[in-house]
């Protein structure tokens, strides 16, 4: 007797632990902030990094001249380096892009110089050693992509490469903001005229 109230009391123990278990894992899917963290609008985190050559860069400076598309990346990320190469190959045919390009990862300085010697990059390559830049903008998946503005303020976000293409920044920076949707008439009811 003694032995089945033992046995059923660990069988009530373990059914309460996974039951909470499954209650945790439930809790985790469905409370999940999903989204990007910043919406279109917000004002952006400043940052101050050095290139992989040493030269400082500090965003606040950066957007005062034009926008600037920051993207977050891993050398070694395919999709990071085919969304690179699209924007270099981009910038490079354009005289006025209206907008720069700067690059942050958190690889170590010698890969980076590997990447930037391979890739024959125009373009800034930032070193986030401690992934401070990484944590402000809440990077998860790279490349990911922000379009602000000269107010710092969120034009455009994107995180993965997926759809990505460098003529929808330019067309958000020549319409965006720009578009104003006219609210539909009603036939009968025409601007000037009174309905009877």
């Amino acid at each position: 007797m003694k032995k089945d109230f033992k046995n059923i009391a660990l069988a009530g123990i373990w059914g309460l632990v996974l039951i909470g278990l499954l209650v945790f894992q439930v809790s985790l899917i469905f409370l999940q902030k999903t989204g990007p963290v910043f919406q279109v609008g917000d004002r952006m985190p400043d940052i101050n990094l050095k290139s992989w050559d040493g030269q400082g860069y500090q965003l606040d400076e950066l957007v005062k001249s034009k926008p600037v598309l920051l993207i977050f990346f891993a050398s070694d990320s395919g999709p990071s380096r085919l969304q690179i190469g699209e924007i270099a190959e981009y910038l490079k045919r354009q005289t006025d892009a209206g907008f720069q390009a700067v690059l942050v990862s958190d690889d170590s300085r010698a890969k980076i110089e590997g990447f930037q010697k391979e890739m024959n990059l125009p373009l800034p390559i930032l070193i986030d050693e401690n992934s401070e830049a990484i944590k402000a903008y809440q990077v998860n998946v790279v490349p990911t992509s922000f379009l602000i503005d000269q107010k710092r303020l969120l034009l455009y976000y994107q995180a993965g490469s997926e759809g990505f293409s460098v003529y929808k920044i330019q067309a958000l920076l020549k319409y965006g903001g720009g578009i104003k949707i006219e609210e539909r008439q009603d036939p009968g009811k025409q601007e000037g005229t009174k309905s009877q």
